[in-house]
């Protein structure tokens, strides 16, 4: 280790990039028309249910997590297409690919986002005219959606939770 190794910062660790989309409608289409263009890419998701749903919209490209083995994934283009309650979870795996950037794909309708009054979001970006078919992508948004994961991993689900969204976080404990 260089004597001058010492006076650089922590490293921050991966940059994480969110693209999210106002409904899950326009998201899947969004990651259709990316295979399209990009036909090595491997979408990875967290839960069962989300599994399901993309393994009949994109067949093999999709992969649970919990089963990947690192090695075998790492010469592709990676996009995550859900976020765990636990960023921490994240970071990790993400570092377990030695990835320096990873991509997330959401939407406002997916389990995390509905936590935390997805629908007024959805109100004020309707309000402000935003087009329903861009992503929203911004560093605030990442950091917020962090902020969220963390009180999710610190204090557990709200009492009032739907039941969708409970089976959601019982999948991936």
């Amino acid at each position: 280790m260089s004597f001058f190794n010492i006076f650089k910062g922590k490293s921050k660790g991966p940059i994480v990039t969110d693209q999210i989309y106002m409904h899950s409608n326009v998201k899947d289409k969004a990651i259709v028309e990316l295979t399209s263009k990009a036909n090595s890419t491997v979408f990875l998701v967290w839960s069962d249910l989300s599994y399901e749903h993309y393994q009949t919209l994109l067949g093999s490209s999709v992969q649970l997590i919990r089963n990947v083995i690192p090695s075998r994934i790492s010469e592709h283009e990676i996009v995550f297409l859900e976020h765990h309650f636990d960023s921490q979870k994240e970071i990790d795996f993400i570092k377990s690919l030695n990835l320096a950037k990873a991509l997330f794909i959401s939407s406002l309708d997916d389990p995390i986002f509905a936590l935390f009054n997805s629908d007024k979001i959805k109100e004020v970006m309707k309000h402000m005219n935003h087009d329903e078919n861009e992503a929203i992508e911004h560093e605030m948004i990442s950091k917020s959606i962090v902020r969220a994961q963390d009180k999710i991993t610190n204090q557990g689900l709200p009492d009032n939770c739907e039941e969708e969204i409970v089976g959601w976080y019982n999948s991936l404990k």
